[in-house]
C-alpha cells in the first residue's frame, strides 16, 4: 500500500508531546486563506521552479512535491528516530494537509507504528467521516484537532468548509474518550475575534477530554511557497503578531478551562 507524502519532519517539537517525527500527507479539502503549506493541498504531485543562489548567481531548478511512499518506507524512515521518541516521551505525527484524506494508509501506518510501540500523534482539520475518526479513535491516538472558525457561514468563506461538520466530529471523539489537544491558528481579523474567540471557548468547556488549547500564531513564511506554485496568496498584506498583540489576543482565552499556551 502506498501514500502520497510531501514531508516528512525529524526532530519536530511543535507537533505533539516530545520529539517527534512528523509525516505530511498530501491532499485536503480544506482552502484556508492564510494555509501555510498550500503545496499540501492538492492530491497529486506538483512541479515547481526552485531558485537557488550561489554567489551572484541563480540557478533555477525543477522540485517535485510529493511522492509516493510505502508504509514500510514510511516506518523505516520515522523508526530511526526510535531513541530520541523513547528519551523524550516522543513519537510519530500524521499531518498534512489532511491525513483522514488517506484512510487506508493512515491506519495502515498507525498499526505499524504501534508494533514498533512508537507513540502516534493525528494533526486533523476534523473534516472527514464519522465512521472513519471512530475507526481510528478506537486505536488511541493523541487527536491535535484544528479549531479555526466556528460560525458556518464564515467557516465556509475563509474556509471553504462547513464547520458543523468539524465541531460534531469533535463532540464524536470526546464522546468516545479520545485524548484531545485543541490547536487554534491565529489569524488577525479572522480566528482572533471576540466573537469566533467566545464560541471557541464555549465549546471547549463542553469537552470532556481536552487537555490543552495551543495557539497557532500567524506568519507570513508562506508567500515564497504560494509564488512557486503560481497561486495568489490573499493574506499577503497581513502583518505577523507583535508580542504584546499576541498577549492581547491570549487575554481573551482566560475563561478556557484547560491550559492555555502559544505556540513560540
Amino acid at each position: 500500500m502506498k501514500g502520497l507524502v510531501f514531508d516528512i519532519r525529524h526532530f519536530s517539537i511543535h507537533d505533539g508531546p516530545g520529539i517527534r517525527t512528523t509525516v505530511f500527507l498530501k491532499g485536503c479539502p480544506l482552502r484556508c486563506l492564510w494555509c501555510h503549506n498550500p503545496e499540501s493541498q492538492s492530491t497529486k504531485p506538483q512541479t515547481v521552479t526552485k531558485e537557488n543562489r550561489i554567489g551572484s548567481k541563480t540557478y533555477c531548478v525543477q522540485d517535485i512535491l510529493g511522492k509516493e511512499m510505502s508504509v514500510s518506507e514510511v516506518i523505516t524512515e520515522v523508526a530511526k528516530d526510535t531513541p530520541f521518541y523513547d528519551e523524550s516521551g516522543g513519537g510519530v505525527t500524521f499531518s498534512g494537509g489532511e491525513p483522514l484524506m488517506q484512510p487506508d494508509f493512515l491506519i495502515a501506518a498507525i498499526d505499524e507504528c504501534y508494533k514498533l510501540k512508537i507513540d502516534v500523534a493525528i494533526d486533523t482539520s476534523g473534516f472527514g467521516a464519522p465512521d472513519l475518526l471512530r475507526k481510528i479513535a478506537e486505536k488511541k491516538p493523541l487527536f491535535l484537532f484544528d479549531l479555526k472558525v466556528i460560525n458556518n457561514s464564515d467557516s465556509i468563506k475563509y474556509t471553504g468548509v462547513n464547520s458543523n461538520i468539524i465541531i460534531n466530529n469533535l463532540k464524536l471523539l470526546d464522546s468516545l474518550g479520545t485524548n484531545i489537544a485543541i490547536r487554534i491558528p491565529l489569524i488577525p481579523t479572522i480566528t482572533d475575534t471576540t466573537e469566533n474567540v467566545r464560541a471557541i471557548a464555549n465549546l471547549v468547556n463542553t469537552l470532556k477530554c481536552a487537555t490543552q488549547v495551543n495557539l497557532l500564531p500567524y506568519h507570513a513564511i508562506a508567500g515564497d511557497k504560494y509564488r512557486r506554485l503560481g497561486i495568489s496568496y490573499l493574506l499577503k498584506d497581513l502583518k505577523p503578531y507583535t508580542q504584546k498583540e499576541l498577549d492581547d489576543v491570549a487575554k481573551k482565552f482566560s475563561n478556557v478551562n484547560v491550559p492555555v499556551t502559544i505556540d513560540a
